[in-house]
């Protein structure tokens, strides 16, 4: 079973065309990112289901500290009806966000883009540099 995960986390990482293995990645049960001048990338990764038509937004960050540098859904391998993916959004510190003393957050919503209500569920991450 651990080889079929870690199998799976490599294509991922493959096809998600990180160079860099060791980009720290970051879920909803880590919403505290620290990053460093050495290594100002870092990965989001949170399920999700297309199918049903939600997908996750990033819907507020501050430009001045944070870069999308790429978002990409990952389909399931699963050959189960209604079996989720997985959103992934590379992101860098900019120059200005790696000389940030404080906290920058970042929040993500849940919802079908189209439509005008409440997101399903709201994950907030704080990211923070480290000296």
């Amino acid at each position: 079973m651990r080889k079929i995960k870690y199998t799976f986390i490599l294509y991922i990482l493959l096809s998600f065309n990180l160079i860099y293995a060791a980009v720290p990645v970051y879920t909803e049960n880590q919403k505290n990112i620290v990053v460093t001048a050495g290594q100002p990338q870092f990965v989001i990764q949170l399920k999700s289901n297309r199918t049903t038509g939600y997908s996750w937004v990033l819907r507020q960050y501050d430009v001045r500290f944070v870069k999308v540098i790429k978002h990409q859904y990952i389909s399931p391998t699963s050959k189960l009806i209604g079996a989720s993916g997985i959103e992934l959004w590379l992101l860098e510190l900019t120059a200005e966000g790696l000389t940030m003393s404080e906290e920058t957050e970042l929040y993500f919503a849940y919802m079908r883009p189209w439509e005008q209500k409440e997101p399903v569920r709201q994950l907030v991450f704080n990211v923070r540099c480290s000296v």
